[in-house]
């Protein structure tokens, strides 16, 4: 049976790994030992792009590519960190997770920033899912013991800090929000509730919001037994997420939600698209117009995207790794891709092992 105190940190196939494969870098934002099956497709932080470039990361390096050139080169590589991701670039840095042990059970995040040049790396706290707001660092802030074999994990909440690391800030200590977005100075929330004891207990997912200084709390509406919420996006006055194989959507002030898509899971919402995971289409990344609800099939993927960067007119996710040249012998079977929001142009930036 679950137990409540762990938090499973079984990294990455990111914080949005898709429908039911590769899910492993979403269960960062998992709070809970949530089933691989239960993870929604990974939302990730659309700040990625700065002036010509987008942003994207292979294990321990950062890369930049150049949207016009297609150029990809490298901007940081650390031979003491494992992963990067949740990346967000902001007046020259870049800002993100990143995953300090290789190969075990043993995840230690960090929340880390680091020149756009490549110059001043340096690990902030320990922390995941940082979100860059109004000239401070909003995220969810942990707490573990370094080289811990049995890699106990406690959440400490939401907190606040300075674009430095400085003067961090309780925003809110429940130790059960799983995620979180900010839109329009207000910041909203998934907190579950559990009813029961150790061996046995139900779970109670809510929709919530306060203000950015954690006040002003409103629970916006309260979930079934076992019905999992994930996947949060704020856009144009809208709340959406993922529930029971089924995207829906709140109107900012009200509490009724309203079904968007059955068996879908979103990842990320841009210039009045919604692009998502259709679980009937062989999990191929789809794309819904918001205002006229027209439905387009924008890739096919091998094995199930792993991340979704969607920023300033172009995209850069993860497939398996599909080279031009068919006689290629490759030792990789992953690879991150560039292609402009029509899904057309697609480039193969950098391969890499996904075990």
């Amino acid at each position: 049976m679950k137990n409540k105190s762990i938090i499973i940190m079984t990294i990455l196939s990111l914080v949005l790994v898709v429908g039911c494969c590769y899910h492993q870098q979403y269960m960062m934002n998992c709070n809970y030992d949530m089933p691989v099956s239960e993870c929604p497709a990974m939302v990730t932080n659309s700040n990625v792009k700065d002036g010509d470039y987008m942003y994207y990361c292979v294990y321990e390096s950062i890369y930049k590519v150049n949207v016009h050139t297609k150029k990809s080169s490298l901007v940081y590589k650390s031979d003491k960190l494992y992963w990067y991701y949740n990346l967000d670039v902001k007046d020259g840095w870049i800002y993100g997770t990143a995953k300090t042990v290789e190969g075990t059970d043993i995840e230690s995040p960090y929340i880390f920033r680091v020149r756009t040049n490549g110059k001043d790396a340096e690990l902030l706290t320990k922390g995941i899912n940082p979100i860059i707001y109004k000239g401070s660092i909003y995220y969810q802030k942990l707490d573990f013991p370094e080289e811990d074999e049995e890699y106990y994990c406690k959440s400490l909440g939401i907190h606040k800090m300075s674009l430095s690391g400085k003067n961090d800030v309780c925003i809110n200590d429940s130790e059960y929000i799983s995620q979180f977005t900010i839109y329009n100075s207000n910041i909203y929330y998934i907190d579950v509730d559990y009813t029961g004891n150790r061996d046995y207990y139900e779970e109670y997912y809510s929709l919530k919001s306060m203000d950015m200084n954690g006040d002003s709390q409103k629970t916006i509406f309260e979930g079934e037994k076992d019905s999992i919420i994930n996947g949060l996006v704020a856009y144009s006055d809208d709340i959406y997420f993922n529930q029971d194989d089924c995207i829906y959507k709140i109107k900012i002030g009200c509490s009724e939600k309203k079904l968007v898509l059955q068996y879908s899971s979103i990842m990320q919402i841009s210039d009045g698209y919604m692009y998502y995971i259709d679980m009937l289409e062989d999990e191929g990344v789809f794309i819904m117009n918001l205002n006229d609800k027209t439905r387009t099939c924008l890739m096919e993927v091998a094995y199930g995207v792993e991340e979704l960067q969607i920023s300033n007119g172009y995209i850069i996710y993860s497939d398996g790794y599909e080279s031009a040249d068919e006689n290629e012998r490759s030792p990789y079977n992953m690879a991150k891709y560039f292609c402009k929001l029509d899904g057309k142009d697609r480039v193969l930036l950098k391969g890499y092992v996904r075990t």
